[in-house]
């Protein structure tokens, strides 16, 4: 299988016969090229926003509370990100409401990755700057979404946001 990033990746066969007669080794390496995690909501879900964000985006946490936003299931994530307009009430360091943003920013515009503001959030903190309104993503002290995991939501974005 291939890891999360995309590139040539070279794997050692190795082929030792059971036979008796057979007493050969033979080894061999062979370079593939991983294309990487394929860019769905799914793929999307299960790496990053299941075990990443559900922890404050569940009914009862700061993520519902304050942010307005459920993600703590596949159907509730999707249902409240694609197509969605921004509701959240903190401003936190930028200064400004997701829910008095004009203009209000969408959570997930599909096919526009750099227009939504699930990518603004988590690329800010990548980044180290502010997110245009609410906090950066994820809040708080905990450590941003890697750079191949902000790549691959970018990428789910601008192949439509679908549903898989």
């Amino acid at each position: 299988t291939c890891p999360e990033a995309p590139g040539p990746r070279t794997i050692s066969v190795t082929v030792s016969p059971g036979a008796p007669s057979c007493n050969t080794v033979t080894s061999q390496s062979v370079t593939v090229m991983c294309r990487g995690l394929a860019p769905t909501f799914t793929t999307v879900y299960t790496r990053i926003i299941g075990p990443r964000c559900t922890g404050c985006h569940h009914p009862g946490g700061s993520g519902v509370t304050v942010g307005m936003l459920d993600l703590s299931t596949p159907a509730a994530a999707f249902a409240n990100l694609v197509g969605v307009n921004a509701q959240g009430t903190g401003a936190d360091t930028s200064g400004v409401t997701c829910a008095s943003a004009m203009p209000l920013p969408v959570r997930v515009a599909p096919f526009d990755a750099h227009g939504s503001l699930l990518y603004n959030k988590i690329e800010s903190k990548l980044t180290g700057t502010n997110a245009s309104c609410g906090s950066p993503m994820p809040a708080g002290n905990t450590a941003a979404l890697t750079t191949d995991e902000v790549l691959l939501i970018a990428a789910w974005i601008d192949d439509g946001a679908r549903d898989d």
